[in-house]
């Protein structure tokens, strides 16, 4: 058992006091001595409780585990799923005091593509996630399109198919690139020599993963459980369309990008990263895509506030606007299940004020929809319709 003491501050009286730390490990190490291979951690503090029962890799929590961690005032945390360098990293579990659940992906502690978070097993806001905030919804309105469809007839679509961008599978062997050995060869040192000196390159205590001297490549093996790992790539059009070949590095898989924003483009790597891991998670990707969204429970506060925004924008209600990102956290760019944000129910319904508040507050005129539509290009159409004495209606 390690003791050691951190400093903590009394709030009442503002001396400064030393609470007793322990920490204590049970399981497999490595020849180094480090944390490696299963094992349990404990940790008990000034504030809370904290026990980790998985997969170390160089004294991290690394892989697949079950976090758990209780305060002195009773609430609890508990998180099932992968880590990377003791990071919440994939998909995994977080569960919390309130009865709330969040089943999903994350990166880097941050939730980051599809999941869903249920309030005691009655409601779920569902979509995909950016943050504590929803960015796009498995749910569009019930009434006729507000927003324009491009895709509704055979003209529209195939304009909008020559503009969407394509992502390929590549296979990226974890390990080929060698940082170390391609450092000391750079510097002279014979290959030979290189290879046997390498390793000595990497501090034996170095997990900063953004270091040239982190031992990068066996995180990524202890992660992955292999040697190669499916990633996607951004593609141009005419590999698709003229030659669907692949070498020994491709996989035969071209998607269409979910839409044309980078973010969204960004999720979807990481999401593909981590098909394996979906696969075990339930999560219902093409569900939370392309809909219904019956197939969820109904919507939950968030969802709700998230759709009550969209509406309003429509509507120019500016003050529930306001209130809506102000004070109930809802995203500025979010957008519903066919990716029209706010800004493009706000344009269609020629709302100015609400234009306006929305930009300021971050929203992006530049962010496209589903068939690659902006918030501008929507507002140039509606003043071409306009012009020519075309109803909005007929625009298609």
């Amino acid at each position: 058992m390690v003791h050691s003491s951190i400093p903590c501050k009394s709030v009442d009286t503002k001396r400064e006091k030393t609470w007793l730390y322990d920490q204590y490990y049970i399981g497999e190490r490595d020849y180094e001595k480090r944390k490696s291979g299963h094992g349990v951690h404990h940790w008990t503090g000034a504030k809370s409780l904290e026990s980790y029962d998985g997969h170390f890799t160089f004294d991290t929590m690394h892989g697949a585990g079950e976090y758990r961690r209780k305060y002195h005032d009773g609430q609890t945390f508990t998180y099932e799923g992968y880590f990377f360098n003791n990071n919440m990293h994939g998909y995994g579990v977080t569960s919390f005091s309130d009865g709330r659940t969040f089943r999903g992906l994350f990166n880097n502690n941050t939730r980051w593509g599809p999941g869903i978070q249920s309030h005691a097993a009655i409601n779920e806001d569902v979509g995909l996630w950016c943050g504590p905030q929803l960015i796009r919804l498995a749910w569009k309105p019930s009434t006729p399109s507000i927003t324009p469809d491009f895709m509704m007839n055979a003209v529209g679509k195939t304009i909008v198919e020559f503009h969407r961008r394509f992502l390929a599978t590549k296979i990226k062997v974890i390990g080929k690139s060698n940082s170390a050995l391609d450092l000391l060869k750079e510097y002279g040192a014979d290959p030979v020599s290189a290879v046997e000196k390498w390793q000595k390159l990497y501090p034996k205590h170095c997990t900063d993963v953004a270091s040239p001297m982190c031992h990068v490549q066996q995180f990524e093996r202890d992660y992955y459980e292999k040697s190669t790992q499916y990633k996607l790539e951004e593609v141009n059009q005419i590999p698709y369309f003229e030659d669907t070949q692949t070498s020994d590095t491709e996989q035969n898989n071209i998607y269409y990008a979910w839409n044309n924003n980078n973010i969204t483009i960004n999720m979807m790597k990481h999401t593909y990263q981590h098909e394996q891991q979906r696969d075990q998670s339930q999560i219902l990707l093409s569900s939370i895509l392309s809909g219904p969204r019956r197939l969820f429970k109904s919507a939950g506060k968030h969802e709700a506030d998230c759709r009550a925004l969209l509406l309003t924008s429509y509507l120019g209600y500016i003050v529930n606007v306001a209130q809506l990102i102000n004070k109930e956290n809802v995203h500025p760019n979010l957008s519903d299940l066919q990716g029209n944000s706010a800004l493009m129910y706000a344009t269609c319904g020629d709302q100015v004020d609400v234009i306006r508040f929305l930009v300021e507050a971050g929203g992006d005129v530049n962010a496209f929809n589903d068939t690659c539509c902006t918030p501008l290009g929507i507002a140039l159409m509606r003043y071409a319709c306009a012009v020519n004495d075309i109803p909005p209606n007929s625009m298609l």
